[in-house]
């Protein structure tokens, strides 16, 4: 597999000896483009390595999914997830998706997408691209996450459902489950899942019905967190928490339930965006509010899924 570089703005360092037995230093691009073939496509990913990588001992993985009309570079800038990975010490992949849209590209997510109307295998494409991170760089392989944003956040459940004992976590925010991937959910594995939805999302309905622009049934985040419940044989429902609201001008708040004492600690956490839009909380864009909805600043949604995951490891 052959890497190209894009960047050198933070450059990791480790020691390895080279051919004549000397100590060379080996440097890591905190960017990297990179390509798999898969369904004779190339197919890209990005790589970002936070400043302390050096490649000397194992490191998580997270996983980001764009959205719908998104891509590789864009969904960087609307999580701004690659500083929380800076101060954190994890890698943060972002693959792009292959269904052609008009400004970008969809997933396979089981809903009628582009991608999935083309016979896409996201699900394959991604445990490919793992396994060539992992070629790669020092990946903790009890410590992979997936999450992803509406689109993004559809095929993320998709990966939760068909690829057991990869991930030791899965966040799915501005989106819920394809209720025909949901019916056809086989995995056993109880994976510790966050959602995040606003409940004035203007596309994904709350509640489950169909996403603008597309007919497929979605199911609803209370559902889909219940069924995960189920799944992960949660015994406790703690009470509805309202987070504080720490910026009143934003017009939302956060409202948390949690489903703990599951096996594998295998919690579910459901956070609704009250009055939230089909918005990533912490990171705001005026004018994508305009069609969009309000952006919660209560929170900031990327700090929110590391605090997560940091919390699990794969249980098998």
């Amino acid at each position: 597999m052959k890497h190209i570089i894009v960047g050198l703005i933070t450059l990791g360092l480790s020691l390895g000896c080279s051919d004549d037995g000397e100590l060379r230093i080996r440097e890591f691009s905190s960017t990297v483009n990179a390509f798999v073939e898969h369904q004779n496509n190339q197919r890209k990913y990005v790589l970002h390595l936070p400043p302390t990588y050096d490649g000397l001992s194992d490191v998580p993985l997270v996983i980001m999914l764009h959205g719908g009309g998104g891509n590789a570079q864009s969904v960087q800038g609307f999580t701004q997830m690659n500083p929380v990975a800076d101060a954190n010490g994890f890698l943060v992949a972002y693959p792009q998706g292959f269904g052609p849209t008009q400004n970008g590209f969809s997933w396979a997510d089981g809903r009628a997408t582009s991608a999935t109307n083309m016979g896409v295998d996201d699900v394959g494409f991604i445990a490919k691209m793992i396994d060539d991170v992992r070629s790669e760089y020092r990946i903790a392989p009890n410590n992979i996450y997936a999450c992803g944003f509406s689109n993004g956040g559809f095929m993320s459940q998709r990966l939760a459902c068909e690829l057991e004992n990869v991930f030791a976590g899965i966040g799915t925010l501005g989106a819920t489950i394809s209720s025909e991937v949901l019916a056809q959910c086989s995995n056993t594995q109880s994976i510790p899942m966050l959602l995040m939805l606003g409940d004035a999302d203007p596309f994904v309905p709350y509640h489950g019905g169909t996403v603008a622009n597309n007919p497929s049934l979605i199911e609803g985040a209370e559902a889909l967190a219940d069924y995960w419940k189920e799944n992960n044989r949660c015994q406790t429902t703690r009470p509805e928490l309202l987070l504080p609201d720490l910026d009143s001008t934003d017009s939302s708040t956060v409202s948390l339930v949690e489903f703990s004492d599951c096996d594998c600690n295998a919690q579910v956490s459901l956070y609704r965006i009250d009055n939230g839009g089909h918005t990533w909380p912490g990171v705001e864009n005026v004018s994508y509010e305009m069609i969009a909805g309000e952006t919660n600043e209560d929170i900031d949604a990327s700090s929110v899924l590391w605090a997560f995951f940091s919390q699990h490891q794969l249980c098998e």
